[in-house]
């Protein structure tokens, strides 16, 4: 076959030789922009001259990073042109420069370096082959094989070049039909029979087979053959394969039933007479033997094995699988002796290449099957044990919460009295009680006050724990909540002589907000109780509240003691002190931060503080912006009486959030798979066809928004309801996934009943459909 790498010049029309020249530059525009064209026409012939000057030539030529052609022609009579196509980047550079010279242009774009950089960078490849299809159809048709049968309008040296370009382009053919069948398929036995039954047909072999090593034997054509009596003669019949312990033939494709067939062939001592042949092949050695008596003078052995299997010539190609030998592509020609051609070695061995990636594909593929059946069974076990482990942490937090509730309700009963009667004898008794008195009693009402709401506290935090705690929402004015829960801390602020501001930020149209109004206050006054309490004397304590379309925000700024690094991470944790009890100035059980983080939370929203020691604290609430008051936390109409089914993907690199979770929609009647790696997970979401996927934005080796957008982009992936999972409501974060394509957006902590609801009314649908 003719190398296209090469040029290839001979005598065509003026007419073909101008269809060249529009496919060359349909080329460029299908690489525009990063390409640069150039033409001359085709000059009038002038025989006086010697036609060496490359001003005398007709020029078409395309210089690209991934694809170059030049095309010349030299006209020799009025309808006659001598071409030459090019490939070769070497003789495409010096006509460049030729070009270059004779039509120096500053303003040339791109500059003749960028251009010689693209034809040293990238050879010739994908649109190499799409070129060599197109000028195919240029020439066609292809003549017939008798000369005397041949068209008059192709000149007579036409036609082996329009054979080569043929065979070339049905080589292609079939190798990107190998390549496009490992890339769609993991079924190995059907990808290596259907390659050896193509790949004989196209090279007109009598036999082509697969010969599969075992490994650290050493193998060759090697067989055990035992002649059976028939009908149509002696016939062979072989035994053995390499599931039972022996190299074997395991595909096979034959060109008649008159060639033998080989398959089940297996390994016999005799035929193992070059030990290292093993080690050559593995190194690529290919072996090619067209006449097998004149190869095998000696080996009385092997040729007579041979002969049975009727083979007069063979080609012997490596499969190499991550540089370990896996067996061997051998081709037999039965019918006559052949002389193997350098193209058809090449051919063989590109086609070994692409079935060694088939395999390696395939064996992978089954390790991974292994692994995740390992894996489920051990996913299995793990879950058992944690939900034993679970349901005993649950069982003593429930007593914990259980108790918790029961005593704070026995010491309000005691409480309420203390606090009445002592309010009671300091309003009705004051003349008849002694200062001294009068101090003690207003010491018994102070402290029984503090006492209640250190109780109220911890009820508050047992019925959170015990998931009994519900919002209720109405719709109230931003501006007068602020101005309540700054009055209420007024005295106390006034006892220290601190100054109280309050900055409003809110358009009238957004004063009216939709939350839980009681618990919004409760919010405010904790954060405000806190700041008087850590701020000493003459400080300041500022409450701002602003109002945005998405949300509302809270900030409480004091001057108080501040906060450290160290201690910020035990803030808003439960019955936390920041001070060592021996040296304690302030009181309070460390509760009231907690319980603010719960309530905020619980509103969807997110609480965070900055903090310089000795300076001061800022608390910032971020409550969401609700349109309308909310619906019945009851599952949504559109699901109906459809029972929760369906396989869910969840990524998550976090074990205590994915477990809980986990745990929860197993238990709601889905099918969980956990996957810890946003990297491989497009791929396995192809393959498990989840109904719904829940990503966390915060898993460490991907971008989870261009998870969600890839998902989107897969046929398949408009069917998948989308539930994206974040470490703190942000309004921004929420848009933007809303906006690439997920169906829904919950912040942490989950409330995994809420979970389970939002879930249920994003399958509704989708759920009914599959069921």
């Amino acid at each position: 076959m003719a190398n296209l790498d090469r040029a290839i010049a001979h005598p065509i029309s003026t007419a073909q030789f101008n269809q060249l020249c529009k496919l060359i530059r349909q080329s460029a525009t299908d690489l525009a922009p990063d390409c640069w064209f150039f033409t001359r026409n085709i000059p009038k012939p002038d025989l006086s001259s010697s036609g060496d000057s490359t001003s005398d030539q007709a020029l078409a030529l395309l210089v690209s990073d991934g694809f170059s052609v030049l095309l010349r022609g030299q006209q020799t009579e009025e309808t006659m042109i001598i071409a030459e196509l090019i490939l070769d980047p070497g003789a495409i550079a010096q006509t460049l420069t030729d070009i270059w010279q004779q039509n120096s242009d500053p303003d040339h774009h791109p500059s003749l370096d960028t251009l010689m950089d693209w034809l040293n960078a990238t050879p010739n490849h994908a649109q190499h082959t799409h070129f060599t299809q197109q000028l195919f159809h240029c020439l066609t048709p292809l003549p017939p094989i008798d000369d005397s049968d041949a068209p008059t309008s192709y000149p007579p040296g036409c036609r082996p070049v329009e054979i080569e370009l043929y065979q070339r382009i049905e080589q292609e053919r079939l190798l990107n039909q190998v390549i496009s069948q490992i890339h769609q398929s993991l079924d190995l036995p059907v990808i290596l029979q259907t390659a050896v039954e193509q790949v004989r047909q196209f090279l007109q072999v009598d036999r082509l087979l697969v010969y599969q090593l075992l490994p650290d034997q050493a193998s060759t054509d090697s067989a055990v053959v035992t002649e059976k009596a028939s009908a149509k003669g002696a016939v062979l019949s072989f035994s053995g394969s390499v599931l039972n312990g022996s190299n074997s033939v395991t595909y096979e494709a034959r060109g008649s039933e008159d060639v033998l067939s080989a398959l089940g062939l297996i390994e016999e001592a005799c035929f193992d007479r070059n030990p290292d042949l093993r080690e050559k092949y593995t190194q690529g050695f290919v072996l090619q033997v067209s006449n097998i008596d004149a190869a095998y003078p000696k080996a009385s052995c092997l040729r007579k094995r041979l002969q049975q299997l009727q083979v007069r010539s063979k080609l012997v190609v490596p499969i190499l699988v991550r540089q370990q030998l896996w067996g061997l592509l051998i081709a037999h020609q039965c019918s006559h002796v052949r002389d193997w051609q350098a193209e058809e070695e090449n051919f063989l061995r590109q086609i070994a290449e692409h079935l060694a990636i088939a395999i390696s594909q395939a064996q992978l593929y089954t390790r991974l099957q292994r692994q995740k059946s390992l894996l489920r069974q051990r996913v299995i076990e793990r879950t058992q044990h944690l939900k034993d482990a679970m349901l005993a942490a649950q069982a003593a937090n429930r007593a914990k919460t259980e108790f918790l509730a029961a005593m704070s309700h026995e010491l309000r009963t005691p409480l309420t009295s203390i606090i009445g009667l002592s309010s009671t004898l300091m309003h009705w008794g004051n003349n008849d009680l002694t200062p001294r008195q009068q101090k003690h009693l207003n010491t018994i009402h102070t402290s029984g006050r503090h006492l209640l709401e250190l109780i109220n506290d911890i009820l508050d935090l047992s019925q959170f724990e015990a998931g009994k705690v519900a919002l209720r929402f109405s719709e109230f004015s931003l501006t007068k909540v602020a101005q309540q829960s700054l009055k209420i801390v007024q005295d106390e602020a006034l006892q220290k002589q601190i100054n109280l501001r309050l900055h409003l930020n809110i358009d009238p149209e957004r004063d009216r907000f939709v939350a839980d109004p009681q618990r919004i206050r409760q919010i405010l006054l904790n954060l405000l109780s806190n700041a008087v309490k850590f701020t000493p004397r003459e400080g300041a304590v500022t409450l701002r509240v602003a109002a945005t379309p998405s949300m509302a925000i809270f900030q409480v700024e004091d001057t108080g003691i501040g906060i450290s690094d160290q201690q910020k991470s035990l803030l808003f944790e439960k019955f936390q002190q920041l001070e060592p009890s021996y040296s304690r100035q302030y009181g309070g059980a460390g509760v009231g931060l907690a319980l603010t983080k719960q309530l905020v939370e619980l509103h969807g929203g997110a609480i965070e503080v900055q903090s310089d020691l000795g300076v001061g604290s800022v608390f910032t609430v971020r409550i969401p912006y609700r349109s309308h008051l909310p619906e019945s936390d009851n599952a949504s109409p559109e699901a109906g009486n459809v029972q929760p089914s369906g396989r869910i993907v969840l990524i998550e690199n976090r074990e205590e959030p994915a477990t809980a979770i986990c745990d929860m929609l197993n238990a709601a009647g889905y099918q969980m798979i956990w996957m810890t790696e946003g990297a491989i997970a497009l791929d396995q979401i192809a393959i498990l066809e989840p109904v719904a996927v829940i990503i966390s934005l915060h898993v460490s080796d991907t971008n989870s928004y261009d998870l969600i957008r890839q998902l989107r982009q897969r046929p398949a992936g408009a069917r998948i309801k989308v539930l994206a999972l974040s470490n703190r409501f942000n309004a921004e974060e929420q848009r933007r996934c809303l906006s690439l394509g997920a169906d829904a957006y919950l912040s942490e902590p989950i409330d995994l009943d809420q979970l389970v609801r939002c879930v249920n009314r994003m399958l509704g649908v989708a759920i009914a459909q599959s069921s």
